[in-house]
């Protein structure tokens, strides 16, 4: 009985991991070039910024759904890597997140976009983690 939930929860949390590896790429690559080949400028760090705000915590609660099943499996070193990830992506909704700006800052747009340059880098940072996960995942860690 218990090596049947044991098999389950390796089998769950490899799906959440590849679920969450396929988001976070579609995120961090795919929306970005999408969103520059349509539109120019702000408008498209404006979109770029709301994908990466909208969908990193529903990343990260994927993820924290795939460290519980590592840990139900008995991989807590896959565990102990996605709980880093999911904790990775939550970072990218703090970086976001809307703060008063001082109304004599003239470099707000420059602000802005340096920290959606910084959240895109972290999505790709972390993604390569939700791959170390995987992989551990998968040989059973």
């Amino acid at each position: 009985m218990l090596e049947s939930v044991q098999h389950f929860a390796h089998l769950a949390s490899l799906l959440l991991l590849g679920l969450a590896l396929g988001v976070a790429w579609l995120m961090a690559i795919v929306s970005p070039n999408v969103a520059y080949d349509r539109r120019k400028g702000r408008e498209a760090d404006a979109d770029v910024r709301a994908m990466l705000k909208a969908g990193s915590p529903q990343i990260g609660f994927v993820l924290l759904a795939a460290t519980a099943f590592s840990v139900l499996a008995g991989h807590f070193v896959s565990a102990g890597t996605s709980l880093l990830a999911a904790f990775g992506f939550f970072t990218n909704l703090w970086t976001l997140a809307s703060h008063k700006q001082d109304p004599a800052a003239a470099d707000d747009q420059s602000e802005k976009k340096s920290l959606r340059v910084l959240a895109a880098a972290f999505s790709l940072i972390f993604s390569l983690v939700v791959v170390l996960a995987t992989t551990l995942a998968f040989v059973g860690l």
